[in-house]
C-alpha cells in the first residue's frame, strides 16, 4: 500500500470517529477495511487518498455508524430496523415461507442495508436488499417498497423475474450466507453469515 492511500485509509477511519456522517452507517472497523480492500486493488471504482472512502456508497437516510448499526440482539435494533424486520417477517407469513428463509430475508437485509431502506447506493442499488432497477429487480418505485422489495427477494414477486430465495434449488441446505448470496451473487456468502446470528435472534423475538 502506497503512503498516499494508507493516509488517505487514516483519513477515512478519523472521519468516522470526529462523529462525521459516514453516508452508510459502516463502524470504523468496516470503513477501513473497505479502504483497505480499495488501496490493494480489489475494488477498480476506488480512487486513491482520501478517494479511497469518498467512493463508498452514498446513502440516503444515514446518521452515525453507532446509531445505525445494530449490536448483537433484537434490543439493539432501532425503530425504523424493527419496522422493516416486521415487514419481511409479515411477507414471509403471507407466503409460508419457512423460518429459515426469514432468516436468510433478515440477514440479506441487515448486510445490504443495516435494515433500512436506503434510497440510494452503490450504482442506482435502492431499499432494503440494495437491488437494482437496472438488474430486472423492478422499478425505482418498487424495489423502494418493503413489501415488494422482499418478495422479489424471496421469489414470491409477481413484478420480476429474477430468481428468489424459493427459485434457488436446494437453499434449505445451505448456509444462511451461501442461500443469500445464491440470490444476491455479486456479494460473498461470508459477509451475509456474518449476520446470521443477529438475524436469527430477530426473527426468534419477532415471534
Amino acid at each position: 500500500m502506497t503512503m498516499a492511500l494508507l493516509a488517505g485509509c487514516i483519513f477515512a477511519t478519523a472521519f468516522i470517529r470526529a462523529g462525521a456522517e459516514n453516508r452508510c452507517g459502516l463502524s470504523v472497523e468496516e470503513a477501513g477495511a473497505q479502504c483497505k480492500l480499495c488501496a490493494g486493488g480489489i475494488n477498480s471504482e476506488c480512487g486513491i487518498g482520501e478517494k479511497c472512502f469518498l467512493s463508498l456508497p452514498d446513502c440516503s437516510n444515514s446518521r452515525n455508524a453507532a446509531v445505525d448499526n445494530p449490536g448483537d440482539t433484537f434490543s439493539s435494533l432501532t425503530s425504523e430496523q424493527l419496522s422493516n424486520a416486521r415487514t419481511i417477517r409479515k411477507v414471509a407469513d403471507d407466503y409460508k415461507i419457512p423460518k429459515r428463509g426469514l432468516v436468510v430475508a433478515l440477514a440479506a437485509a441487515l448486510e445490504n442495508s443495516r435494515l433500512r431502506n436506503l434510497k440510494s447506493g452503490s450504482k442506482g442499488a435502492l431499499g432494503l436488499f440494495q437491488q437494482r432497477p437496472s438488474e430486472g429487480w423492478g422499478s425505482a418505485a418498487e424495489v423502494l417498497d418493503p413489501v415488494r422489495a422482499t418478495r422479489a427477494f424471496l421469489g414470491v414477486a409477481s413484478h420480476t423475474r429474477n430468481s428468489g430465495l424459493w427459485n434457488i434449488k436446494g437453499w434449505e441446505s445451505m448456509s444462511v450466507g451461501q442461500a443469500a448470496s445464491a440470490v444476491q451473487v455479486a456479494i460473498p456468502a461470508a459477509n451475509f453469515d456474518r449476520w446470521a446470528s443477529l438475524a436469527q435472534n430477530v426473527a426468534s423475538n419477532l415471534g
